[in-house]
């Protein structure tokens, strides 16, 4: 698979949140294989990206609470994320997705786990769940039929437990139910800290907001998703180390922008968004050898060129090999 290839198959990816934006992660039945995939490109790219989606309550005191002193009232902001995974765990933290109420974890092939901030998850929906030991004396809940939130339809073994700061973490998985209980545990919730990455946009069009990041930190992988109020549009920006693609070869010459070689991309120079998406539109800059910055909208009639092109032009860039230089996404 070429630099091209992994550059489309990754935006493919997210095509279909032009209606919702939320559901970035993969569904739990595709998982594993979109996870192996991601390892073969991997190892070919050493690939990163940024890519521009209640009823009664049970009974007090059904859920355990760990005896610990309240905390401060825990916030976070969407590009935030306060999830991590207890070192020595068994388990590592191999992608997340943040949104306004959920953060998303991938912790291994066959798990993931759903963390839901204070106050956004309803504990009616365990009714009927079997209270379960974590150990150290916490106490859970085993799901037998859970349904991811970015994988509707699907059925999956769960096991939620409530945080002491009020989140829930429910980790899921078609695994047996002890590996689902060390995962659980396994899942922390500790201060916020900001999402990083080798780039930083400092031009948004007007009407569109960030809905959510996904990021695959050994990957170099980081993912920003923007829509508007009505649900109706998209915009992903993404921005890659991996070979060297050729893009004058693919594209034509280049059009430098803030110094940067650039390529414009419709279904007139290049069959990259197939038959399907006659209105997509990318602007691919190559900021560093290696590394390019990817902005595409599914309606480029609305997004036009010129705002694409003003956001490459604002965009403040880092080098994707050097952390030192990644900072916030927006500002």
């Amino acid at each position: 698979m070429n630099g091209m290839d992994v550059l489309r198959e990754s935006l493919d990816e997210h095509a279909d949140l032009a209606s919702g934006g939320a559901g970035l992660l993969d569904d739990v039945t595709t998982g594993a294989a979109r996870l192996r995939r991601r390892r073969r490109i991997t190892a070919a790219t050493a690939a990163g990206v940024l890519v521009l989606a209640v009823v009664a309550t049970l009974a007090a005191g059904q859920f355990a609470r760990p005896a610990l002193t309240p905390a401060a009232p825990y916030s976070r902001g969407m590009l935030q994320l306060g999830a991590s995974v207890a070192a020595g765990s068994g388990f590592e933290l191999q992608g997340y997705v943040t949104s306004p109420d959920v953060q998303r974890l991938v912790l291994g092939q066959e798990v993931q786990a759903e963390v839901h901030d204070p106050g956004t998850y309803d504990p009616s929906t365990l009714a009927g769940a079997e209270r379960i030991g974590l150990g150290n004396g916490a106490t859970g809940f085993a799901l037998p039929v859970f349904t991811p939130k970015d994988a509707p339809g699907t059925a999956v073994a769960a096991v939620a437990r409530r945080d002491a700061t009020g989140a829930w973490i429910i980790a899921y998985g078609k695994v047996p139910q002890d590996l689902l209980v060390k995962a659980a545990v396994a899942v922390q919730i500790g201060p916020p800290r900001d999402v990083r990455a080798p780039l930083r946009l400092g031009f948004v069009p007007d009407g569109l907001r960030a809905v959510s990041v996904d990021s695959r930190p050994a990957d170099v992988l980081t993912i920003l998703s923007f829509q508007d109020a009505d649900h109706r549009l998209v915009l992903w920006a993404m921005s890659q180390l991996g070979q060297n693609v050729q893009f004058a070869a693919l594209f034509g010459p280049p059009v430098p922008i803030a110094g940067h070689d650039t390529w414009y991309v419709t279904k007139d120079n290049s069959d990259w968004f197939g038959d399907n998406d006659t209105s997509a539109a990318a602007l691919v800059v190559q900021y560093e050898p290696g590394c390019s910055l990817t902005l595409r909208t599914p309606d480029a009639r609305t997004v036009t060129r010129a705002m694409l092109e003003q956001m490459a032009r604002e965009t403040r860039f880092g080098s994707c090999t050097d952390r030192s230089t990644w900072t916030t996404l927006l500002g």
